[in-house]
């Protein structure tokens, strides 16, 4: 009897030690994917830093790098620029436009008519929940002349 406890404690740890391993393999790449995120938005040296240490657009980035880390293939920015000043609203949208460049769709909605005039991607133009305009390299300004 004591032999055969002893044989299902082995097969019991065995089994813990390789859940621990596999745990321990997720974790190394969840921070893989984790730092792969990071280093693409451009804060790498910011990694240990809290929120509050952190300017809007570096939180901005931030934001961005949690929505791409598992490599979605599909992003939905709601006014990704929004409360940004125009320099680093152009920063934010060279990440955006990277992500998009590397098989990312990007939907994004943004009342920044510099924006999407800059980038003329394709444009979906709404007006009280209806489409009024889609244009394959569009810019904002070509529905207001």
């Amino acid at each position: 009897m004591l032999a055969g406890m002893d044989v299902a404690r082995i097969n019991f740890s065995h089994g813990n030690y390789e859940e621990q391993q596999d745990r321990i393999e997720r974790v190394k790449e969840v921070r893989k994917k984790v730092m792969n995120a990071i280093e693409k938005v451009g804060l790498k040296e910011k990694f240990r830093s809290y929120p509050d240490q952190l300017s809007g657009g570096e939180q901005q980035r931030v934001s961005i790098a949690r929505a791409i880390v598992n490599s979605p293939k599909i992003l939905i920015c709601d006014e990704p620029t929004g409360n940004l000043d125009p320099s680093t609203s152009m920063e934010i949208m060279e990440i955006i436009n990277k992500i998009n460049e590397d098989g990312t769709t990007v939907i994004m909605a943004t009342h920044d008519k510099d924006i999407v005039d800059h980038y003329k991607k394709r444009v979906i133009q709404l007006e009280k929940g209806m489409l009024v305009g889609d244009r394959e390299k569009g810019g904002y300004s070509k529905w207001n002349t």
